[in-house]
């Protein structure tokens, strides 16, 4: 495995490399969410907040994300719970589109979960209305498994300002995904979610630094064995925002 991540490091400076006279995004994010659902789990069924900060150089992004407990009710309130990096590749083609990167959760405050991480890929359509995408994701470190997802998206931008989607997937994952993250041991579709969110970018000199997205989400565990662990939390329904700031820099002569 640490040849692998040392593989990535590479791949990144080698992409510095050759980018380095081009020009650079910087941006900063900060998220409220009302229950904290992945993949159908409910991780926290109240209040958190999202942070992040990334930087993009032409088609490579660096992410660092964190998840901080609002509530006291996982006896973690005000404490970060989730430290996140993320190293992502993205191409846009004409009618197509392509993101792999590298995954790495990190749960800090002994929560149980160990450190661990997941290479993915996102495979997609690039059109104007209905898009259709894949996801898969392999977990290579704690786990040695996988989770993949069929998704399908509704949009619509009005004036290159407002951009209002509806989103619907469909999870899967292997036997050894399932038993680490869900504590059942089985393969087997893991949720049904739906997002509904609404992007805007500010108007005017505001939208080349700032953007604003609020969203609706409901998502069921789809197997009785899945559902039976979480008891009554199966099914959830959250909501939240994110305002998003990013500037250009200049590259290097």
């Amino acid at each position: 495995m640490k040849y692998k991540v040392k593989m990535l490091a590479g791949i990144l400076l080698l992409a510095l490399t050759i980018h380095s006279a081009a020009p650079a995004m910087i941006g900063a994010d900060v998220g409220y969410k009302s229950k904290y659902v992945w993949r159908g789990i409910p991780f926290n069924s109240q209040s958190v907040l999202w942070p992040d900060v990334w930087i993009n150089w032409n088609e490579i992004t660096l992410t660092g994300f964190w998840s901080m407990d609002l509530t006291d009710t996982n006896g973690y309130q005000g404490k970060i719970t989730e430290f996140d990096v993320i190293l992502d590749y993205s191409h846009t083609f004409k009618h197509a589109s392509l993101s792999i990167g590298y995954y790495h959760f990190n749960f800090p405050n002994d929560q149980g979960f160990p450190s661990t991480g997941e290479f993915y890929t996102n495979i997609g359509t690039n059109l104007k209305v209905v898009n259709l995408t894949l996801s898969n994701y392999f977990d290579c470190i704690a786990v040695s498994g996988y989770w993949f997802s069929p998704s399908i998206a509704f949009s619509h931008t009005f004036k290159e300002l407002f951009t209002p989607s509806l989103s619907f997937s469909v999870g899967y994952g292997s036997k050894k995904h399932n038993r680490f993250w869900m504590g059942v041991s089985k393969s087997g579709f893991t949720d049904f979610t739906s997002k509904l969110n609404l992007a805007l970018v500010m108007p005017g000199n505001a939208g080349k630094y700032m953007s604003i997205s609020a969203d609706a989400n409901i998502a069921k565990l789809l197997d009785e064995d899945f559902a039976d662990a979480y008891k009554d939390k199966d099914f959830n329904f959250w909501a939240g925002f994110y305002i998003n700031t990013y500037f250009g820099v200049k590259g290097g002569e």
